[in-house]
Formats: structure tokens, C-alpha cells, sequence
């Protein structure tokens, strides 16, 4: 008896040569790839978002940056880590745009919200000395803190936004983070010093 080994092709494979078809004109290769991949996105992004009707918003959109991305596609690599860097970054883009809108959205400007803290020290001038404190840092120090907690990047980006290492990132934010916990806790704030 003859036993035929018969070697199954991977996921990646399959796409890969499917993206690479659909490169070359390939309509029909490049409807398949899609239909494939939307089930794929649409699981990823489930993963992360609670909402249905966000999942499907931001599948359609990870899907229309696939699209417009596809030339970048080089046919010689693995396809899965290129349309996971698509739908990592098009993710988080998205995510961070929903999450600082619901912020915004969530606060009643008609409402008398109450002071975070008592007197003497409002929450304006918490504001103020915040501002100080981060204005007497070293700059890179300073800019640590901008990309990280005003930005709101990530570690990933802000080491890469600055060419630090993670690690030499996070190093910089806690020293920091230290530095202006000491100024505020001085009397006067950031001013003592």
C-alpha cells in the first residue's frame, strides 16, 4: 500500500500566496483574501472591544487600512506579521479615540462637580503645580512624561518616538514620576526648590 504524505499549507502561507496573487491583478484571489481575513479581524478586534457595533466599525476599518496598505505587502516575507502590525496599530489608534471621546463624553458640564481636594490647595492650583513640576524636569525626563500621560502613548510608542529602549524608557518615567512627587510634596509645591 502507497501512503501519500500530503503536506497542508498554513494559514499564512495560503494568505501570503493569496496577497501575492491579488498584487498581480488577481480580483478573485484578492475577494477570498479579504473574505478570509474579515473573520480573522473581526475575532481580533472582538477580543478588545465589548461593543458589537464597535467590533464591526473597527473591523471595517482595519479592513479598509489593508486595503489601502496592500502594496506595502513584500511577498518574499510571512504575511501574518504584516496584518498583525495593521491591526495592532489601526487597534490602538481606534481604541485610543473611542476611550478619550467617552472622557469627554461621560462629563456633565451643567453639573457642579466638587473639588478633588480641600483647602488650601484647589484643583487648579494642583494644575498649576503639576505644570511646575514638569517644567523643572530634566528634558528628557519632561518629554517622557508629555508622551506617556499627556499623549497617552504607550511605552512601545513613546520609546519609539523618543529612540530609547522600553526599559530605559520606563527607567526615565519612574525617575520622573519621583522627582515631581518630591517637588509637590514640598510646602509650596514646586515652587520650594
Amino acid at each position: 500500500m502507497l501512503v501519500v504524505e500530503r503536506k497542508s499549507i498554513s494559514k499564512d502561507e495560503n494568505w501570503a500566496r493569496l496577497m501575492t496573487l491579488a498584487q498581480a491583478g488577481d480580483t478573485r484571489a484578492y475577494e477570498r483574501l479579504l473574505r478570509d481575513i474579515a473573520v480573522y479581524v473581526k475575532n481580533a478586534v472582538r477580543r478588545k472591544v465589548v461593543d458589537p457595533a464597535q467590533v464591526d466599525d473597527l473591523a471595517q476599518d482595519i479592513l479598509l487600512a489593508i486595503h489601502r496598505a496592500r502594496h506595502t505587502y513584500d511577498s518574499s516575507r510571512p504575511f501574518l506579521p504584516w496584518l498583525h502590525a495593521i491591526v495592532r496599530f489601526r487597534l490602538t489608534d481606534q481604541l485610543r479615540r473611542i476611550y478619550r471621546g467617552k472622557r469627554f463624553e461621560e462629563l456633565d458640564l451643567n453639573r457642579d462637580y466638587h473639588e478633588t481636594y480641600s483647602e488650601p490647595r484647589t484643583n487648579e492650583d494642583l494644575d498649576a503645580s503639576l505644570l511646575q513640576a514638569l517644567d523643572h524636569l530634566p528634558e528628557k525626563q519632561k518629554k517622557v512624561v508629555e508622551l506617556l500621560k499627556l499623549q497617552g502613548l504607550s511605552v512601545k510608542e513613546a520609546a519609539r518616538e523618543t529612540g530609547m529602549s522600553e526599559s530605559a524608557l520606563k527607567v526615565s518615567a519612574h525617575r520622573a514620576y519621583k522627582a515631581m512627587r518630591l517637588m509637590l510634596s514640598r510646602p509650596g509645591g514646586s515652587d520650594a526648590g
